[in-house]
């Protein structure tokens, strides 16, 4: 098809005459316009802008949204419909795996070594508690977890800015560990040795700590009128040095004589005495033992009686008499001179002299019987 064909293509062009002068003079104008801002934007990327400026020249509806929009980009936005806890949520769990990181103990039990923050850690355990406590902790209970551990590591806690101390659990960090007490006397084990002055023979003795009271646990060997002996004994005695039982087991051989010896003293509930469950006739009730071949059961006397210097005191005692092996009655007296001296007589056998006694109650020096040498 031709152009002559095309209906009204004459009539067009005659309408539209000044359509192209009208066009050139808008397309001039337009490229003046662009060389200008062309000229210009070289100056204007010389000076950059002022964000403070150009904060405070914004209309104060465009800064609030400036605001609200940097806020909600710190601000976890949870599901409408639970009240935003979603995400807030996975924020604290989140501070938590960081928090465990920190401490070296991802992966590890609760009472694995890992688990346990170290108390005299490097610095890289001082950054980790410090960073805890810089961040923005929503939780009080984390505040306090971060600020427990760098405690823990003997330094100042982090200032951050937005570190937080909240004063309202304050109360709930540990208080400093007093300091121990000082251990009972006598908690441990003691032994003392003695050797005889009247005979050949040594004595060898235990002071122990037992359950509910003390104990002597002992051995004497000695020589004496013809006969070999060798004994070993056991005194049991309460919390007030009180004595409750004794056992001697040994054996005497020499002279004529082959003695087994097996002889068990203790007192009843009644407070009666028995020596191998025979009651025993006391005149007196009596609150100690004596065994009359060794120093050893003095202490219990003098522990119980706890004189003061110029003080005196009485014990009376279930005495088991040597060589005899009797078990009787003995009265004893004793008298503190000073904070190492004793009067001490026991009528009955004619025995009357100064002992000589160490801190811890035991003899040192029993004139004309017993010497301490251990």
């Amino acid at each position: 098809m031709n152009g002559a064909a095309r209906p009204g293509a004459g009539a067009g062009v005659d309408a539209g005459a000044d359509a192209p002068a009208a066009t050139d003079e808008a397309l001039a104008a337009k490229g003046r316009e662009r060389r200008e801002n062309e000229a210009a934007a070289p100056a204007a990327a010389e000076t950059p802008a002022d964000p403070v400026l150009e904060t405070l020249s914004m209309p104060k509806t465009k800064k609030q949204a400036k605001d609200r929009k940097a806020r909600s980009k710190d601000k976890p936005k949870g599901n409408p419909k639970d009240g935003g806890k979603g995400k807030v949520k996975d924020a604290k769990e989140d501070r938590k795996a960081k928090k465990k990181d920190a401490h070296g103990a991802a992966g590890a039990a609760p009472g694995d070594s890992a688990s346990r923050p170290p108390r005299h850690g490097g610095s890289s355990a001082v950054a980790a508690a410090a960073a805890l406590a810089a961040e923005a902790i929503d939780s009080p209970a984390d505040a306090i977890d971060a600020a427990r551990f760098a405690l823990q590591q003997g330094e100042a806690l982090p200032q951050g800015p937005n570190a937080r101390a909240p004063k309202a659990h304050a109360a709930t960090l540990p208080a400093p560990a007093a300091a121990p007490a000082p251990a009972a006397a006598f908690v441990g084990e003691q032994t003392f040795s003695w050797r005889r002055l009247d005979a050949p023979g040594t004595d060898i003795c235990r002071l122990l700590r037992i359950a509910k009271g003390w104990r002597l646990d002992g051995t004497a060997v000695f020589h004496e009128g013809g006969r070999a002996c060798c004994l070993h004994y056991r005194v049991d005695a309460d919390e007030a040095w009180r004595s409750r039982s004794a056992r001697v087991e040994g054996r005497i051989s020499g002279g004529g004589v082959e003695l087994e010896v097996s002889l068990a003293i203790r007192r009843t509930a009644g407070g009666t005495w028995q020596c191998n469950e025979r009651v025993l006739e006391l005149p007196v009730p009596c609150d100690d033992i004596d065994l009359g071949f060794t120093p050893a059961t003095n202490l219990l006397a003098l522990h119980r009686l706890a004189l003061a210097v110029g003080a005196q005191g009485e014990s009376h005692a279930v005495w088991l008499e040597w060589p005899s092996l009797k078990p009787t009655h003995l009265a004893q007296r004793y008298r503190r001179v000073d904070a190492t001296h004793y009067d001490y007589e026991a009528p009955q056998v004619g025995y009357r002299d100064r002992l000589e006694v160490l801190a811890s109650g035991q003899v040192a020096r029993y004139p004309g019987l017993f010497e301490r040498i251990g």
